[in-house]
């Protein structure tokens, strides 16, 4: 399977500067069209608000599709349930995902929920996984011992170092650690009690 993943055109544009990135933004964050405006102006804002929201669609769709080629190969391993989707609530949604810059499912995992996410750090791509116990406390996923290319776990979350998949200037990238990296703490997961 291949694990090259082409970068949208409309992501390419909002990773590369903080100048592109602050206007789509802008536009996502307004309500209405501003006051003011001329007819034509108004056609621009509005063909502006669809883009940015292509925009928003394609950054939903990415972080989907990688958690499909990392997390959801693996997930299978382990013979656990999906919550009900009245958990989610509305946090599958791509206000949500944009917002959060992330895209998650959660299991039951045990007396356990488990996370499994893929998310963007800055213009960085990164996965991310914690199990969250009955107690609220994170002790299963923070005391695996994992491979180096897994950071500590930053209060509850374990993720990828930082920095790990850099999307400025790239119209494609290769996910190709992030299957076997899934697949490690999925592994190490099986093996708890």
């Amino acid at each position: 399977m291949s694990t090259l993943i082409e970068i949208p055109e409309s992501l390419q544009f909002y990773f590369s500067n903080d100048q592109n990135a602050s206007a789509i933004n802008q536009i996502l964050e307004s309500e209405s069209v501003p006051l003011g405006l001329s007819w034509q102006e108004i056609e621009q804002y509005n063909k502006a608000k669809v883009s940015a929201q292509v925009t928003q669609l394609d950054y939903w769709l990415l972080l989907k599709k990688i958690w499909e080629l990392t997390w959801g190969i693996s997930i299978n391993e382990l013979n656990i349930n999906e919550v009900d989707p009245d958990y989610y609530e509305d946090e599958y949604s791509a206000d949500y995902t944009w917002s959060e810059d992330c895209f998650y499912k959660t299991y039951k995992f045990n007396d356990s929920h488990l996370f499994l996410f893929s998310c963007f750090d800055e213009r960085t791509l990164r996965l991310g996984f914690y199990v969250e116990s009955k107690n609220g406390t994170y002790e299963i996923s923070n005391a695996l011992e994992l491979s180096e290319e897994w950071g500590d776990a930053d209060n509850e979350t374990r993720r990828t170092l930082t920095n790990f998949i850099d999307l400025r200037g790239k119209d494609k990238v290769d996910i190709e650690p992030f299957p076997k990296l899934a697949h490690d703490a999925i592994t190490k997961l099986k093996i708890v009690p």
